[in-house]
């Protein structure tokens, strides 16, 4: 019996001990979590105040920007004036290229002679310049042989065969506009008609007929001149008629396309 009661006073014992120090440990981590969150506050224990700090006495003064005037653009930059309220010309005078090119056009047109309305020019379509056939055909784009100077190139009339002193016959009506010894294509004949063609009569004898002026009037069929052999660039060819023909804008046209040889 006295056994069993000292076992019951030490088992009784060891509970009270082992509450006792829960307990300590209970205070001791309250101690701890209170001087935690002192710390985190700064110390300030109403940590239900959410009222934010003024900071901005803490901030520099930041001086005012200097004011910069900036001057008024013109007009031609800030505002783009209505095109439909311009009516002024472009240009008083021409410039550069295309015052070249203009001034050249203006001199070729004041230097057409002027053709009456009424003139009598003959029928008013191409006939053919002399009896013969084309011995050289039109090519103003591809280059053909040449048996004279041995080489190729182009050809933008036709070489209508015909003994030397074959006359020749104006193809179309028109004026004279021309009298020359061409260095490669020997003596030549110009005309231009009423509707602009110009007419090139070249390898013709040096002397043409006595009616055959510059500015003088001719009509369709009218006698030019005859067959010669001044063209130099063509000179072992057989005997022919160099006929070229060019368009009111200069651009060469095939004498084949105007005329039935």
């Amino acid at each position: 019996m006295k056994n069993k009661n000292n076992a019951s006073k030490s088992t009784k014992r060891q509970l009270i001990s082992g509450t006792v120090y829960i307990a300590l440990a209970a205070v001791v981590a309250a101690v701890t979590v209170n001087t935690t969150v002192g710390i985190l506050s700064g110390g300030n224990s109403n940590l239900s105040d959410s009222t934010p700090y003024d900071i901005s006495i803490d901030l520099p003064e930041i001086p005012e920007l200097q004011k910069i005037d900036i001057p008024e653009l013109p007009l031609s930059v800030t505002e783009t004036p209505s095109l439909s309220d311009d009516t002024s010309p472009v240009s008083d005078t021409v410039s550069g290229v295309d015052s070249v090119v203009t001034e050249d056009v203006a001199t070729i047109k004041e230097d057409i002679p002027f053709i009456p309305e009424d003139a009598e020019l003959g029928i008013d379509r191409f006939i053919k310049p002399c009896d013969g056939y084309v011995a050289k055909e039109h090519s103003a784009d591809v280059p053909v042989y040449s048996t004279t100077l041995s080489d190729y190139r182009i050809h933008v009339g036709v070489d209508v065969t015909g003994e030397i002193g074959t006359p020749v016959s104006a193809v179309i009506g028109g004026v004279v506009t021309d009298i020359y010894n061409d260095d490669l294509y020997g003596t030549t004949v110009c005309t231009k008609s009423k509707d602009g063609y110009t007419v090139k009569y070249s390898n013709l004898l040096p002397t043409v007929n006595s009616n055959i002026t510059k500015d003088a009037l001719i009509t369709t069929g009218q006698t030019i001149g005859g067959i010669g052999d001044t063209a130099l660039c063509e000179a072992v060819e057989p005997s022919h008629l160099h006929l070229e023909i060019y368009d009111s804008d200069g651009t060469p046209v095939n004498p084949e396309d105007l005329i039935s040889f």
